[in-house]
C-alpha cells in the first residue's frame, strides 16, 4: 500500500516531466559520499525509465586538486579559480574525463540505465573562449561562447545519458578549456531547452555575503 500510494503521489509529476528534459549537476563532496552518490544514481535511472530524459554534467575540483598532490604538483587558485598550466590541464582531463566521468558512467550501467561519457571537447559541442580578467591569467581556463546541442539531441533520442565533463575546445580547436560545471549544466540546459535544470551540492545555497554565510536567498527573480 505504501509502495502504491508514493506512485500515485509521484503520478502528476511523472506526467508534467514525461518526454522532457532535465540537466543534473552534481559536484563538490557529493561525488565522495558512496551512498548518497548511489541514491542520486538510482534516481536518475528511474527518471529516464518513466520517460524523461536526464543529462547528468559532473564537476571534480577535489578530484584534481588530489591526483595534483599525488603527481607532485602544486594546486594553485587566484579568487577561487585553478591557475591551469599545461601540465595541469593533462592532470585535469585525467581526473575529470578519466576518473569522475567513467565511474559515473559504470555506476549508471550497474543501476540497468545506459550512458555515455563525454566532455565538451566531443564533437567540438562546447566551445569557449580564454578567461580574461585584467592583470591575471588563468592559464587554460575558458568561458563558454558557444553550444553546439547536436550530440546531446542524438543521444538523447536513442534514450542514453549524456554523462559530461566540464572541458570545452577553445574557439579555434587548438587547446582544450577548463570550465566552470556550474557554467557548464546553465548552458547545456538553454541549449536543450530543459524543463528543470537541478544543482545538488553540498552548498546550502545563494547567499548575499556568502563568507559569512549571510543574507540566505530562497527565490531568485531572472533579474
Amino acid at each position: 500500500m505504501t509502495k502504491a500510494e508514493i506512485l500515485i503521489e509521484a503520478l502528476p509529476y511523472l506526467r508534467t516531466f514525461h518526454k522532457k528534459r532535465m540537466v543534473i549537476k552534481v559536484g563538490g563532496s557529493v561525488l565522495d559520499e558512496e551512498a548518497l552518490m548511489h541514491n542520486i544514481i538510482q534516481d536518475i535511472v528511474l527518471l529516464s525509465f518513466v520517460g524523461i530524459s536526464v543529462v547528468l554534467v559532473h564537476g571534480g575540483g577535489k578530484h584534481i586538486s588530489k591526483l595534483m598532490t599525488l603527481l607532485g604538483r602544486e594546486n594553485t587558485f587566484i579568487e577561487g579559480l585553478r591557475v591551469t598550466d599545461a601540465a595541469t590541464m593533462e592532470i585535469t582531463q585525467m581526473a575529470l574525463s578519466g576518473h569522475v566521468n567513467k565511474t559515473l558512467v559504470s555506476q549508471i550501467e550497474r543501476e540497468g540505465g545506459h550512458a555515455v561519457g563525454i566532455s565538451g571537447q566531443d564533437a567540438s559541442f562546447l566551445s569557449a573562449k580564454k578567461l580574461q580578467r585584467e592583470g591575471i591569467d588563468y592559464g587554460a581556463v575558458g568561458e563558454i561562447s558557444s553550444v553546439d546541442p547536436s550530440l546531446l539531441n542524438t543521444l538523447i533520442k536513442e534514450s542514453i545519458i549524456p554523462v559530461i565533463s566540464p572541458l570545452a575546445s577553445s574557439e579555434d580547436n587548438k587547446q582544450a578549456l577548463n570550465v566552470n560545471a556550474d557554467t557548464v549544466a546553465l548552458k547545456i540546459a538553454t541549449a536543450i531547452q530543459a524543463e528543470k535544470l537541478i544543482f545538488i551540492t553540498d552548498v546550502q545555497g545563494i547567499y548575499k555575503h556568502f563568507t559569512t554565510k549571510q543574507g540566505f536567498i530562497s527565490k531568485l527573480s531572472p533579474q
